[in-house]
């Protein structure tokens, strides 16, 4: 995940490990828990339902356009869920 620029992810821990290494997120939300997380995390704006497919285009390119901005402004919060983070990591290897 960390050689990746930006991140698309249908499945919660795709989300997870993209905003963990401060990587925008295009969440497909299949599953409310993956609106849930991406709201939990700030990037509530960033997940698409399954119903709002024909957006995602759009939605890349605006997303890519602004990356490097993206993760400099995310890095700061992001940090401040590293804790969440760990529990997500290690609930996901039980």
């Amino acid at each position: 995940m960390s050689a990746m620029d930006l991140v698309v992810g249908m499945r919660l821990h795709a989300c997870v490990f993209g905003l963990a290494h401060a990587r925008p997120v295009l969440a497909l939300s299949y599953d409310e828990k993956v609106r849930k997380q991406m709201r939990q995390f700030g990037c509530e704006d960033a997940v698409l339902s399954l119903e709002e497919i024909g957006a995602a285009g759009e939605r890349l390119e605006r997303m890519w356009a602004t990356r490097r901005e993206w993760a400099e402004e995310a890095r700061p919060r992001l940090e401040q869920h590293q804790s969440e983070f760990r529990r997500l990591f290690e609930a996901m290897f039980r």
